[in-house]
């Protein structure tokens, strides 16, 4: 049983549990979102909103023009095979306006596309709302149950100020569930809804495609909704490349840190612990993140992550001051939750 704060870090392979894609198959996505080129003298697009964006977005400023960008766009389309992921290809051109805004454009395209094909996702107009029968055996469902196991309507700030989450996905997957699974469950008005998920603490250190309508925030937009051209240029400010994330948010950056170092339980969910990530949860190299405790449960996920080299993340965890370390390598996000769920619990006997 958990009986502090916990704060939970995740990654890529949780909203792939959710239908979302992992890197390799969002690169072949945004590829081909970002391809041009001429058929007999046509120029060709394999997607209309895309064109039309760089189109406005060229006619808007001065210091790049309609053919720049489709050459930069083009670039990301024939490097994708070689990258590792769009992110670490767009923080290898860090500087280059055009990749930048074109590599953006594809990924808020993209992570639209899925969030409007994931399992959670309903149309709010056409649905009653959203079926949770189907949703029962994503790692969310599990996630809420322990959020609201012997939990009273009265009791819950209490219960989810324990709760820091560190999302390095762009998609807004986790909010839209608990925003709607709050609703039925509780039977809360939207607004109490809101004010209930206000007392988790939320970060996502690279930018989200936009902020949820019910978020009454600037450049918001339905969850899996089409974006109008404007409405895709302006999400596309909202991410930020690898070295943007630490540069541009150093006191966000400081309180996902000072979270975790507060926490009495870590836990790692579909995130795949790569260096850059890794950095940006820790302090100065060489300085342990948790000090001066004499022990921090880290549990996660490391989802047929080979053994050499779940040997090397467990060695970066103890740098970064973890002291009890549990990474299972054969676990997905939903069955840790149930093959842990006395030890995640919030129940008391």
């Amino acid at each position: 049983m958990v009986k502090g704060r916990t704060v939970l870090v995740i990654g890529a392979g949780a909203s792939y549990e959710l239908g979302f894609s992992l890197g390799t198959k969002l690169k072949e996505d945004i590829a081909n979102l970002l391809s041009f080129g001429y058929h007999n003298r046509d120029f060709i697009y394999k997607d209309e909103l895309i064109y039309e964006t760089i189109r406005v977005y060229s006619s808007n400023n001065c210091k790049t023009s309609f053919e720049d960008l489709i050459n930069a766009s083009n670039d990301i389309h024939r490097a994708m095979p070689l990258a590792i992921s769009i992110d670490h290809f767009l923080d290898a051109h860090k500087g280059n306006s055009e990749i930048e805004f074109c590599g953006k454009i594809g990924i808020a395209r993209a992570i639209l596309d899925q969030e409007k094909s994931s399992k959670i996702y309903f149309d709010r107009l056409n649905d009653i709302g959203p079926d949770f029968n189907f949703k029962k055996d994503i790692w969310l469902t599990s996630f809420f149950q322990i959020l609201t196991e012997n939990c009273k309507r009265s009791d819950l700030p209490e219960r989810f100020s324990k709760f820091t989450l560190i999302i390095f996905n762009y998609d807004r997957s986790v909010e839209h569930f608990l925003y709607h699974a709050l609703q039925y469950y509780y039977k809360l008005s939207p607004f109490d809804a809101r004010e209930i998920l206000s007392y988790i603490e939320i970060y996502h250190p690279y930018g989200t495609v936009g902020t949820l309508p019910w978020m009454e925030q600037d450049n918001s937009i339905e969850f899996g909704k089409e974006p109008t051209a404007y409405q895709l240029m302006k999400l596309a400010e909202e991410l930020n490349t690898f070295t943007e994330g630490v540069t541009s948010q150093k006191n966000r950056i400081s309180k996902i840190r000072a979270s975790i170092s507060n926490s009495d339980l870590a836990l790692f969910l579909g995130f795949a612990y790569h260096p850059m990530n890794l950095r940006l949860l820790r302090k100065e190299k060489g300085t342990a993140l948790i000090a001066n405790r004499n022990e921090m449960k880290c549990i996660g996920t490391a989802y047929k992550i080979s053994f050499s080299d779940l040997d090397i993340i467990n060695s970066e965890l103890v740098e970064m001051g973890f002291k009890a370390i549990e990474i299972e390598n054969t676990l997905t996000c939903s069955d840790l939750f149930k093959n842990r769920w006395r030890t995640l619990s919030l129940a008391k006997i």
